[in-house]
């Protein structure tokens, strides 16, 4: 078998996991890769902050099948109560305190060789490109010197379904399938223009 490092390495390398994690054993550690199979990644949060009502900063009550930031899901969003549930509702606002929001935009393209699963159920992947209406493809190049490299880029750009109740506008910007900037303000916040437009 190829391996890096001594035995010694190994040694040290799993004292300070133990040292560190949850697990107070070399077996307990190793129980934790049986539901993996034999790839896959598995997340153990634990040793969380607490806010100043002594609570956990993560939240893991309020919705048994994702974790939240404790108290973010509160907007100011909507003037109805109908408004003010379009907006709550709008993955641009769950993004922001959601786990499992978060990781339904992710990936830009549908992933078919892995699955996401959070608190045992699976991330259901949501296209926000999809959800436009009067959506076009234009192709955008940014302008930098003329002597650079430039790689222009087809970009869907529509309004958000809900509009205009939905006041969000922004682009959503991927790079190699993985999401970096999400409801990217690229005009002022105070403007008119471009509200409720949404790009990808």
């Amino acid at each position: 078998p190829l391996v890096y490092g001594s035995q010694g390495d190994w040694d040290s390398s799993l004292k300070i996991i133990l040292d560190w994690s949850p697990f107070s054993s070399k077996e307990e550690l190793l129980k934790q890769f049986e539901d993996v199979d034999s790839h896959g990644t598995k997340v153990v949060a634990y040793n969380l902050w607490m806010n100043d009502d002594g609570l956990l900063e993560l939240d893991f009550e309020d919705d048994d099948e994702d974790i939240l930031l404790r108290d973010q899901g509160q907007t100011s969003g909507g003037t109805t109560k109908i408004q003010k549930e379009i907006v709550e509702q709008h993955i641009s606002h769950r993004l922001r305190f959601s786990l499992r929001a978060y990781t339904s935009i992710l990936y830009l393209r549908k992933f078919e060789n892995f699955q996401i699963i959070l608190r045992g159920k699976p991330v259901e992947q949501i296209s926000i490109a999809n959800e436009l209406k009067f959506k076009k493809v234009v192709t955008y190049k940014p302008q930098v010197a003329h002597d650079s490299q430039v790689v222009s880029v087809k970009v869907d750009i529509g309004f958000a379904k809900e509009a205009p109740v939905l006041g969000i506008f922004g682009m959503n910007v991927y790079h190699k399938n993985r999401l970096i900037m999400p409801f990217w303000k690229v005009l002022q916040e105070a403007s008119s223009r471009g509200r409720s437009v949404v790009g990808v």
